[in-house]
């Protein structure tokens, strides 16, 4: 028989998880420090719905949103660049085998960046932590394909044990919320977790939404959902985690064979005493409300003086309305003439604004943008490049983007951590070795030339758990320019490279950066049409000297057979004239 939900709530309080109880302290105090509240109004204002509540009548709401402008800016400019994981080793000793070893988890972390669409990931979690304080990934290990999964986790869906450390490796334990289908839990619950069908009972629908991330779509799910928790916590210096509903426990104390959490975040700016940080849009709302504030008084006091008013005696004139119709008759009373209707009718002369609220109004804007540093078109990139050097644009830009030198290292940092984590996973879930792939040379002959072709090839390699627990590795992430006058530079030097002939056309063509304004890829193609030809001509003379060497190997057979023919002509005509000879001198002794 199911269990009722208030039942539960009134009669069995004390079944009620541990995993839970934390859950709401957190909650609790994520309430007074007004998390929620502040999370949806920082969202609120980004997406431009900045007149929530207010009741304006018919008045139309307009915005003029400056904080989605300065956050699209911020964000951009973390976002430019592309970013690579490199595995170095912390000592100084020179172990080529190791060395080899960090290379291919490098290749490795390579692969879980394209197969997670990390790029995009990336995005959202500089986008989350510029608007609401904080980025956060959350990393699990998909043991049926020995993969690593990287997941967003909302700020609100969150909870830390010590909500005043900014580091997520000395919390003493964190706890993830995240809604789950009932019935496909109870299914997971019965067959891979083997509860008893009494504690699967337990597992109930809920409507515990208001904290969580999208809370007023959360109020329309369809189907019956529950909350889950998912708590990490240390013991001995190792990861642990319990995973629970309310009165149910799914997970309990399951060891992770990990040292770090596998949870990392990007925080936009530290604050002092707070495990969030803060971000940029709250602090630019009062700014934003103002300028909206301002800008309505100036619609408002427009449409109420800037236009002529039309004044009319509404005793003397019966049909009012008539006014305002072209070519319509106006009925006055008592007979009076036109002269008389003059005088009833009359216009209120429009009054001029003063100049003094549009120029609150712009210097608002002006002074928050400023402030922000994104105002500049140099900043922005929008320069004409055929004006100005790609460098000279570049350090231009560079200079106005040195207040987001603090993100930019933060956000390293963040990918460093993550890569950190990776590489715990690898050594703590692959127990009978890691495989990787490592790029081999190898050499075959071309089917139609059947000349000899070196091919790189992918050999897989086990790294055996003793290696990666032998492998202490320094974990760096390497930083490439990739914004549009970036390339540019790189294009301009380059092409100054080869017109001085420093270096060749193929170099050059080598050189070039991905995306570059030269068709890179036609230019590879037209040199290797080249080379193509070239091997073609060099087939095409090899097989002509071929030809002409049997030619000249037939011809001095043919000479050799017809040097011994004539020898042997010799030998005959000599051997026919010494018997001549003979018989000769045996007649005349005869005689």
């Amino acid at each position: 028989m199911a269990k009722d939900n208030n039942i539960i709530d009134e009669l069995d309080e004390t079944k009620i998880t541990d995993v839970w109880k934390d859950y709401e302290k957190g909650v609790m105090y994520n309430r007074m420090m007004s998390m929620y509240d502040d999370t949806e109004d920082n969202y609120d204002f980004y997406y431009g719905n900045q007149w929530k509540n207010a009741k304006l009548g018919n008045i139309e709401k307009i915005c003029l949103n400056v904080i989605n402008s300065i956050v699209k800016y911020k964000t951009g400019v973390l976002s430019q660049n592309t970013y690579n994981v490199i595995y170095n080793l912390l000592s100084d000793t020179e172990d080529e085998q190791l060395q080899k070893i960090c290379n291919l988890l490098a290749e490795k972390s390579d692969r879980v960046f394209e197969n997670e669409r990390l790029d995009a990931k990336t995005r959202t979690i500089i986008k989350d932590a510029c608007i609401n304080d904080e980025g956060i990934f959350h990393n699990y290990y998909d043991s049926i394909n020995s993969e690593i999964k990287v997941e967003i986790v909302n700020k609100n869906n969150i909870c830390y044990g010590n909500e005043n450390e900014s580091n997520i490796q000395l919390q003493p334990y964190i706890i993830l919320s995240f809604r789950r289908n009932v019935d496909e839990l109870k299914e997971e619950a019965r067959n891979i977790y083997k509860l008893s069908e009494e504690e699967i009972e337990y597992i109930l629908p809920d409507n515990y939404v208001e904290e969580q991330a999208g809370m007023e779509i959360k109020h329309e799910e369809i189907t019956p959902m529950c909350l889950v928790l998912l708590k990490y916590y240390k013991k001995n210096g190792k990861v642990y985690y319990t995973k629970c509903t309310k009165f149910v426990t799914l997970e309990k104390d399951r060891a992770t064979d990990m040292s770090l959490y596998p949870v990392a975040h990007f925080l936009w700016e530290d604050k002092i005493g707070s495990a969030r940080g803060i971000g940029e849009v709250r602090r630019l709302i009062p700014n934003q409300i103002e300028i909206n504030k301002t800008i309505m008084r100036r619609i408002i006091s427009v449409q109420l003086s800037a236009y002529p008013k039309l004044v009319v005696n509404n005793d003397f004139i019966t049909d009012t309305s008539s006014l305002n119709k072209v070519g319509a008759i106006i009925k006055v009373e008592g007979g009076a003439k036109v002269d008389d209707v003059r005088k009833q009718v009359g216009y209120l002369n429009a009054t001029s604004m003063s100049g003094d609220s549009r120029a609150v109004q712009e210097e608002l804007i002006n002074y928050t943008q400023n402030f922000n540093g994104s105002t500049t078109d140099e900043a922005r990139g929008n320069v004409d490049p055929t004006k100005a050097s790609g460098k000279a644009i570049l350090a231009v830009q560079q200079a106005t983007q040195q207040p987001l030198n603090e993100q930019q290292y933060r956000y390293k940092e963040f990918l460093e951590d993550e890569a950190r984590i990776w590489f715990e996973m690898w050594k703590a879930y692959e127990t009978d070795g890691l495989i990787l792939y490592s790029d081999e040379e190898i050499e075959r002959k071309d089917i139609k030339t059947n000349m000899p072709i070196v091919e790189k090839v992918k050999v897989p390699v086990v790294i055996t758990q003793e290696q990666l627990q032998k492998l202490k590795a320094n974990i760096k992430v390497d930083i490439t320019p990739t914004t549009a006058f970036d390339i540019y530079a790189q294009e301009e030097s380059l092409e100054n490279l080869f017109i001085q002939g420093k270096i060749t056309f193929e170099e050059y063509v080598e050189a070039l950066p991905p995306h570059s304004a030269m068709p890179k890829d036609k230019l590879q193609k037209i040199i290797k049409q080249r080379e193509e030809a070239k091997k073609q001509i060099q087939m095409q003379a090899e097989e002509a000297n071929s030809q002409m060497n049997q030619i000249q190997q037939a011809l001095q057979q043919k000479q050799l057979e017809q040097d011994m023919n004539n020898n042997n002509i010799d030998n005959i005509q000599n051997q026919g004239n010494a018997q001549i000879s003979n018989m000769l001198g045996g007649v005349q002794n005869a005689m």
